[in-house]
């Protein structure tokens, strides 16, 4: 008999982030006026996080702070690859996507490993089949066809069904097993689509 440990943690989960949401929704007169504060701590509180984590063998939520401090230090600041960045949503939305996949199916390993080059080559590979998939989709919507039913789901091709299936994967793996780091993955994967989205818009 199939057994998911894990629907309870997730739906309490989920439901407490629904929960923060509306708080902040209601309250946003109160912290919005500490608005440079809170984004001032956002760096500090994610390498802290990532010094945690990997102290205590965290390896994936390490990896997920390091990304982020990245992709934030890359909006803010006038790195090489910041101006590219910013030109391909698409490609940040499935790359990241694809990272938190990647971290949905892989072990907690120690970072100081031979486990670290194999999950660098991993990420590398997400980024490049993220690119490589809008390719093949733009390519695909390219086409002269006649119209069809398979000619109205190509809109939905480049983004809706990779992030559907990583979705479902995500949530799979969060209430398959009594696992916080999977429930923080599937969390983070919501949050993160709802905002590239503009579905929720952060200030």
């Amino acid at each position: 008999m199939l057994k998911l440990a894990g629907v309870k943690s997730t739906s309490l989960s989920l439901l407490a982030v629904c929960g923060l949401f509306l708080l902040l929704t209601q309250f946003q007169t109160q912290w919005q006026s500490k608005l440079s504060l809170i984004n001032n701590l956002v760096y500090p509180l994610l390498i802290i996080t990532a010094i945690f984590a990997t102290q205590f063998n965290r390896s994936r939520v390490a990896i997920l702070c390091a990304f982020w401090l990245l992709y934030l230090c890359s909006l803010e600041y006038a790195l090489p690859w910041s101006s590219w960045l910013k030109a391909q949503s698409d490609w940040v939305l499935l790359c990241a996507a694809s990272l938190l996949m990647l971290l949905a199916v892989i072990k907690d390993r120690a970072l100081l490993s031979i486990h670290t080059a194999t999950r660098t080559l991993l990420i590398i590979l997400c980024g490049g089949a993220a690119f490589a998939w809008l390719a093949l989709s733009l390519h695909l919507q390219g086409l002269s066809l006649q119209p069809s039913g398979y000619t109205q789901l190509l809109p939905y091709l480049p983004i809706a069904l990779p992030l559907s299936l990583i979705g479902s994967l995500l949530i799979w793996q969060s209430v398959r097993t009594h696992n916080l780091t999977q429930t923080a993955l599937l969390i983070t994967f919501i949050v993160w689509c709802l905002n590239q989205q503009h579905v929720i818009d952060f200030p």
